[in-house]
């Protein structure tokens, strides 16, 4: 049997081959209408030869579309058509001439059309008294599946033969074997070859045996009935039908056919990990996919593809690496399910949550968890939900603050003011979750202790189109009300949003976008598009310092404390909106980023458990403790430009360096040391916005 090619006959040949068929085929069909019928009338569409050969040789399958890991392993799959390709020349010799025996044993030697099984076809049909075998050839069934319909009349006869005809003179026997073969069903939702092999022998098509090629050849024919997990012994009696086909046919001897009817067939579907790990990061990975594989995305790249946008994700075969972490989402899992359930002995239901972590230098997500559980709600709270922050704003605002000349030790006064709402008619009064008042306070220790009323104050001296700005610049993209209570958190945004954001502090002052795709391939393994790290300066890396140092005070001594029990360098805030409704943390030490969510879907109150401190910080520990021992000790890196210095409480300046009895301070050389004769921000009491374009203020929220 030639392997390659197609064996041209004379003119002659072709036409003698080609009538005989057409004329048998009205034959076959027992009806009697003009022949010209075929090539069209009122009624019927002539045939475009042309416009149908062009729709075979450019023939591309839905093919199933493979995400993978991190790792190099399997998490799940994209179809529509469990489909995969599979070259000929992967394929073994015994599985083509399997079906080549039982399809169309003169595949090889006709022109498209078999006048032989023609006249068999017939001949049985006349003894059946009905329609009982077609006559087809492989190439016919080619036609037939891709550009015909599947109706049993003499206009779709006469159109097949003279299609698969035509077929012959542009494509090569073995380029029209591949697509038959990659091409057909084989029932239990397997489309080709190779995900048949998958679905009933748990293996790829290049290795399977004997025995198992001929079950396989056998269920084209009736692939529901011949399913061989619902109806076996059907699947084995066709199976013996092919080998003794392939017998026939001289393609085995009889040892070999005798070994292949003894093999025992062992059915197994070949694992598929879709959705059953990781569903919210792969919910994400496809959201975000069907965004960047649009067609005026990909027109902007330069690329061309045979479908765009959700299209091309489930149809195009394409092989995705993404940055999933088994052991790091595993382990996000079930610190979020033990913290959501602790939090269950205090509410009369559970909370939802969400977890994402990234690493900071390659913005690569390691986990994603966007609820208690995947099959209950699919809502991606790690990317979907839009929450008030509370709190983990505040370090954006000291971000603005030293941006504008502000250090660690400017004195702020914390006491109680108001500002006048001319649309409302209403005065604005922050308050402190604590309830008290500290008088003149350290910028520091007022981020460090998550101060409500001196962020406030500081924010209004700064301005707050600048605290906006500043908020832009660190890769903040929700909507940010032009209010002064948005320096308090009084907006709403993703926890994605707020981890690109934090990632300015241990990046040295650029933000690095969350990424969860490393790259694109199409079904051949060729480069569609990479996607490399996104980054942005938001800051420089002595002011990124100096707010993560505050932020790791903030872990020591402030409302982040219980971060500290990690036993590694961590800097983080906690936040909490307006009567508990959402509890934030967002922490990191010099090798991992994380944010944690907690709250109830409809924003209902959580009670006195549901802060960032209690609610949040817990979960945020419990997945960093279970990832830890893949990290090595490592402490924030100091960049040159920063230089320390001893200050009291008061805000003197007791020296460079560590003075006894004081607070050592990072500063920056650019802006220097304090004045000791600076004054402190006392000069804000009560202010009064004029600018009637600024919205009505939404409420503010707490402060932890």
């Amino acid at each position: 049997m030639p392997e390659t090619g197609s064996i041209k006959k004379s003119p002659e040949t072709r036409t003698f081959c080609l009538t005989l068929a057409l004329c048998l085929a009205l034959c076959l069909t027992q009806i009697a209408v003009p022949v010209g019928s075929a090539f069209g009338n009122e009624s019927t569409p002539a045939l475009d030869i042309l416009s149908c050969l062009k729709q075979l040789k450019e023939w591309r399958p839905p093919l199933t579309t493979t995400v993978y890991a991190k790792d190099g392993s399997i998490l799940a799959y994209f179809y529509r058509e469990n489909r995969y390709y599979a070259p000929l020349e992967s394929l073994p010799k015994h599985l083509k001439q399997a079906f080549i025996a039982v399809e169309d044993s003169a595949f090889y030697t006709h022109d498209g059309i078999d006048p032989q099984a023609v006249f068999r076809a017939f001949s049985n049909n006349l003894k059946a008294g009905s329609w009982q075998q077609g006559g087809s050839t492989i190439t016919q069934q080619v036609v037939k599946r891709l550009v015909l319909s599947g109706n049993k009349n003499l206009e779709r006869k006469f159109k097949e033969a003279l299609l698969a005809y035509h077929l012959e003179q542009h494509l090569t026997k073995d380029q029209i074997l591949a697509i038959y073969l990659n091409e057909i069903y084989f029932g239990a939702g397997a489309y080709g070859i190779e995900a048949a092999a998958r679905t009933y022998f748990n293996c790829h098509a290049r290795d399977l045996t004997l025995a198992q090629a001929a079950l396989l050849a056998g269920l084209p024919k009736s692939p529901s009935r011949l399913n061989p997990y619902q109806a076996p012994e059907m699947a084995a009696a066709r199976q013996q039908y092919v080998l003794e086909r392939m017998l026939t046919e001289q393609f085995i001897s009889r040892d070999q056919f005798e070994v292949a009817a003894a093999d025992p067939l062992l059915y197994k579907r070949m694992p598929d990990p879709s959705w059953k790990e990781g569903a919210y990061f792969l919910s994400e990975v496809r959201r975000r996919l069907i965004k960047a594989l649009g067609k005026e995305k990909m027109t902007a790249r330069g690329i061309v593809l045979p479908a765009y946008g959700e299209d091309a994700l489930y149809q195009g075969g394409l092989h995705i690496y993404t940055t999933y972490d088994r052991a790091h989402q595993a382990a996000a899992v079930s610190a979020l399910r033990q913290g959501l359930d602790r939090l269950t002995q205090y509410q009369d239901s559970r909370p939802q949550g969400a977890v994402l972590s990234m690493d900071p230098h390659s913005g690569e997500v390691k986990a994603l968890a966007g609820g208690y559980d995947w099959q209950a709600s699919q809502f991606n709270r790690a990317t979907q939900a839009l929450r008030q922050p509370g709190s983990l704003f505040k370090p954006v605002v000291f971000s603005a603050a030293l941006a504008r000349g502000y250090s660690p030790a400017s004195l702020i006064m914390d006491a109680p003011f108001s500002v006048f709402q001319p649309t409302s008619q209403t005065l604005w009064v922050p308050g402190n979750f604590s309830g008290t008042y500290r008088g003149p306070t350290l910028l520091a220790r007022a981020l460090i202790h998550s101060i409500n009323v001196a962020t406030a104050r500081l924010a209004l001296e700064i301005g707050i189109d600048n605290i906006i700005e500043q908020a832009r610049q660190m890769g903040f993209e929700s909507d940010l009300p032009r209010v002064p209570a948005v320096s308090l958190g009084a907006c709403e945004t993703t926890l994605n949003d707020l981890v690109r954001v934090y990632s300015a502090f241990p990046r040295g002052g650029t933000w690095i976008e969350p990424r969860l795709v490393l790259a694109v391939y199409d079904h051949g393994h060729r480069l569609l598009f990479d996607n490399p790290p996104q980054t942005a300066r938001s800051m420089s890396s002595q002011n990124a310092y100096i707010i993560t140092h505050l932020l790791k005070k903030s872990v020591d001594q402030g409302t982040g404390w219980r971060a500290s029990a990690l036993g590694h360098p961590a800097a983080g805030k906690t936040g909490t909106s307006n009567d508990c409704r959402d509890a934030w943390f967002v922490g990191f030490t010099p090798y991992l980023l994380t944010g944690v969510f907690v709250g109830f879907d409809d924003a209902a109150p959580m009670g006195d458990q549901g802060t960032g401190a209690r609610a949040a910080s817990p979960i945020w520990l419990d997945y960093h403790q279970a990832v830890k021992p893949q990290y090595e000790y490592e402490d924030f890196l100091i960049p040159p430009g920063i230089c320390f210095g001893s200050v009291n409480a008061q805000g003197h300046f007791l020296g460079e360096g560590w003075h006894e009895n004081a607070i050592v301070l990072p500063f920056s050389k650019q802006t220097g040391f304090p004045d000791v004769t600076a004054t402190p921000l006392y000069h804000i009491r009560q202010e009064s916005l004029t600018d009637p374009s600024r919205a009505e203020l939404p409420v503010m929220p707490h402060s932890n």
